[in-house]
């Protein structure tokens, strides 16, 4: 892959809200783009920014607008045309990308998503860490590109991607690398799919499904069934989880954090069972839709009583949560 960059990096740079046409010309004015490893960059097109120089770029955050920034150019319209592939610049050391489409999409962007992805292909060897936000109408064309373009994949993060279907995941099972699995707000998850990823997927040790009604025992038992000694960190909606669920995710040897949202399910009995586990040092346990007045009672015991120093039984209403414990 070439010389490894300098050892003086960590340069950051952050740009929010301007228009691309500014935003170009900024670029132009940077006296040393190539000692950039992170750009932030809050924009209306991705085209102006992987033209530029950022040749050691090694962390690239880009956020969208469907439209002109905050209405100051009412009568600007956005410029969709296709990107030629061949003519972008290539970034040698990009390991991490984070894609964010704000507000609704709008449709030519989605048409967009093929060259977008074709255009990360080229770090194949050197991207570890994709995430896609809020692609509300991501066709499985698209989907199905993130196995075929990144092999190398270690951390995959899809946060509202709502029309996504089970066949759509299959594709990411494909990812033979991949350690770090965060899927939020993906509608149509079943249990075929969290024993096919947990079958699939040798070395995931960081599962998230969060938002997400359709697992049950069966699906998590399944699961277990093939990470029962390697998951670490686990985070689920446990809407149709019950007592016999929590009760062998207790028996996993190497699980150390454990995030529960929508435990309208759960009992003294499974929290006896976690409460007993010999690997957990930490439990979330999300309010919304979860803590009857027995599971209160029964998390303010487990509080006084708990046996081990490192264990700790926590209510939080704060959606963010899942972001503080697995980022």
């Amino acid at each position: 892959m070439g010389e490894e960059p300098p050892s003086k990096m960590g340069e950051e740079l952050h740009i929010h809200d301007l228009p691309t046409e500014i935003l170009q010309y900024i670029f132009t004015l940077l006296p040393a783009q190539d000692l950039y490893s992170s750009v932030v960059v809050v924009c209306e097109r991705w085209n102006c920014i992987i033209n530029s120089n950022f040749l050691r770029l090694k962390k690239l955050h880009l956020q969208f607008h469907e439209r002109g920034i905050f209405g100051s150019f009412p009568n600007e319209k956005l410029d969709y045309n296709e990107i030629n592939i061949k003519t972008v610049r290539y970034l040698p050391y990009l390991e991490s990308a984070e894609i964010y489409c704000n507000d609704e999409y709008h449709p030519p962007f989605v048409c967009r998503l093929n060259d977008m992805f074709q255009y990360l292909s080229k770090f194949r060897f050197t991207l570890k860490r994709l995430v896609l936000n809020n692609f509300k109408r991501m066709p499985r064309t698209n989907i199905g590109l993130i196995d075929k373009y990144f092999e190398s994949l270690e951390q995959l993060r899809l946060v509202n991607c709502s029309t996504l279907r089970s066949v759509n995941y299959n594709d990411i099972s494909l990812l033979q690398n991949l350690t770090t699995l965060y899927l939020e707000n993906c509608f149509d998850l079943t249990n075929s799919f969290l024993g096919h990823i947990g079958m699939e997927c040798k070395k995931l040790a960081v599962l998230v499904i969060s938002g997400v009604r359709g697992i049950t025992n069966a699906g998590l038992l399944k699961f277990i069934e093939h990470k029962k000694t390697s998951i670490q960190k686990l985070g689920l909606c446990c809407y149709g989880i019950s007592d016999e669920g929590f009760r062998r995710l207790s028996e996993c040897s190497q699980l150390s954090v454990l995030y529960l949202e929508e435990c309208r399910k759960l009992t003294w009995r499974g929290l006896d069972a976690l409460n007993n586990s010999k690997s957990i040092e930490l439990i979330v346990i999300n309010r919304n839709g979860s803590a009857t007045n027995e599971i209160s009672y029964w998390l303010e015991m487990c509080r006084k009583w708990r046996k081990k120093k490192n264990f700790e039984l926590i209510e939080e209403d704060d959606q963010r949560i899942p972001y503080i414990i697995f980022d």
